[in-house]
C-alpha cells in the first residue's frame, strides 16, 4: 500500500505531545479549497488571515461557482 500523503492535523500534533485545545494561533496562509478547513478542531485557537486574502477569497473576484483561490492578486 502506497503511503499518503495527508495527514490529520490534529494526530499530527498529537502525536508531538500536543493537544488541539491547547493550541492559540492559527496562522492561514491562503485559503485552498483543499487545506482549508478543521477550525472546529482547533476550538480556543484564534485564526490568523490577511485581510486582502478574506477580501479576494469572499469578494466580487472570487469565482462563486468554486469559492475562487484564495490568491490574492
Amino acid at each position: 500500500m502506497r503511503p499518503s500523503l495527508f495527514h490529520d492535523p490534529v494526530e499530527t500534533l498529537g502525536a508531538l505531545g500536543i493537544n488541539a485545545t491547547e493550541v492559540a494561533d492559527v496562522i492561514l496562509t491562503h485559503l485552498h479549497y483543499d487545506h482549508v478547513g478543521n477550525f472546529d478542531r482547533f476550538p480556543n485557537a484564534r485564526l490568523h488571515l490577511q485581510e486582502r486574502v478574506l477580501t479576494y477569497a469572499t469578494g466580487r473576484l472570487c469565482d462563486i461557482r468554486g469559492g475562487g483561490t484564495g490568491h490574492a492578486t
